[in-house]
């Protein structure tokens, strides 16, 4: 594996991330436009401004991925052109893949499910109204531990998931 294949790799598995972010917290942003009180325009327009220039980077960061290890120069000034991994075949790779993903879905989630389940606790110990803990609260935690249990299956079962993404020698 080359250096410029390694930068490939991580950059691709970078924008998968994140594009997987961005569908995981687009029913949460619906959500919070439908329940809104007063819907103004403007920052309808602006959060969708702002999800297709995301989206749009992200396709470059998947599409041309060689143009911007050329333009960042990431694979100059390495000692070696080679980096020596041992036997890693596509299946491996992506299961390391699928792995890195799925941990940082539970990374990424965790932390706001125990806070908003912290936060639903305190409010129940202390007596105050439990249905201050309005939809947006409800809805975002059901978002995240729906994130969690995929980031869960990815992890658990990457080997299958993995053999779904790659052709083998077999099939060709």
């Amino acid at each position: 594996m080359t250096k410029k294949d390694f930068f490939r790799i991580i950059i691709k598995l970078f924008a998968i991330y994140y594009f997987m972010n961005i569908l995981f917290n687009l029913p949460l942003l619906l959500f919070s436009f439908t329940t809104a009180t007063k819907l103004n325009l403007q920052e309808v327009l602006v959060t969708s401004a702002v999800f297709s220039l995301i989206f749009i980077l992200l396709l470059i960061f998947i599409k041309h991925t060689d143009l911007i290890i050329s333009l960042l120069r990431l694979d100059k000034y390495f000692d070696d052109e080679h980096i020596v991994i041992g036997n890693f075949d596509a299946i491996k790779w992506a299961q390391f893949a699928i792995i890195l993903l799925g941990g940082f879905l539970i990374i990424n989630n965790l932390s706001d499910v125990l806070f908003h389940i912290g936060k639903y606790l305190q409010r129940k110990m202390s007596n105050q109204n439990i249905d201050d803990f309005d939809k947006y609260n409800t809805v975002r935690i059901a978002i995240r531990l729906l994130n969690l249990l995929i980031g869960y299956i990815l992890i658990t079962s990457n080997r299958s998931i993995a053999r779904l993404f790659t052709v083998s020698k077999k099939d060709l």
